[in-house]
């Protein structure tokens, strides 16, 4: 059953990271700059960019179970970000209980490895 879970974490996360990153990148970017403009977020049109495809490349390698451990780090770091430069100081619910959440997952999916039920794992690769 440990796969099974894996594969239910990566893909729960996973998907939803990349949709976070999808709506960013088809259609939302400019919104996304804005805010991180309005966040005195230093180059915000390079960073947003950056985050947005953070979230959707990682997002999505995470889902597949393709280079899972190193692709999770991706959006791992995309809500640390987000978390010290954005939510600090907000209220848990509404603020940053979203961004833990995310956190939590992508560490312990890195840290699990991705399981049989994924691309590593018909490679015969832990990544």
């Amino acid at each position: 059953m440990t796969d099974f879970g894996l594969l239910v974490l990566r893909l729960v996360f996973g998907l939803g990271m990349a949709y976070h990153g999808f709506s960013k990148v088809f259609g939302g970017m400019d919104q996304f700059t804005g805010h991180l403009q309005g966040e005195n977020f230093p180059l915000p049109q390079l960073f947003a960019w950056v985050g947005a495809l953070a979230e959707l490349l990682g997002g999505a390698c995470v889902a597949l179970g393709l280079m899972t451990r190193v692709a999770a780090l991706l959006p791992a770091f995309n809500m640390v970000v987000a978390l010290l430069w954005v939510h600090w100081g907000q209220p848990f619910a509404g603020g940053w209980e979203l961004p833990v959440l995310y956190l939590g997952g992508f560490i312990a999916i890195a840290l699990l490895g991705p399981g049989k039920a994924s691309l590593d794992g018909i490679r015969g690769r832990g990544l």
